[in-house]
């Protein structure tokens, strides 16, 4: 996805202005995204670990959350299985949570 300038509002990392009905959007879709992230497994305690990272494509039809892992000590590393980034993309308009998608490095 094409991105436009980055910018950052309550720790949350953006490519879109803070416009406040988005904002209101994006909290909905960040709030699906951690409720997916603990149905399919995740736990509440491994969220610490991830930042919460948010992408709109230029036309504005798609929103990806995605849970970026920090940098984790190496100690602590082999002891969790958390993958590297997880995203959960979502149609802007109706709400829709169209994909979901994982990756490990």
């Amino acid at each position: 996805m094409a991105m436009n300038s980055k910018n950052e509002w309550d720790g949350l990392k953006s490519n879109f202005p803070g416009n406040a009905l988005y904002r209101g959007k994006i909290l909905k879709f960040i709030s699906i995204a951690y409720e997916k992230y603990l149905e399919h497994g995740g736990d509440e305690a491994s969220l610490k670990y991830y930042d919460v990272v948010v992408e709109i494509d230029e036309a504005g039809k798609f929103v990806e959350i995605l849970f970026a892992l920090k940098i984790v000590d190496q100690a602590i590393k082999p002891t969790i299985d958390l993958m590297d980034i997880i995203g959960f993309t979502f149609d802007f308009g109706d709400g829709r949570l169209i994909d979901v998608a994982t990756e490990r490095r």
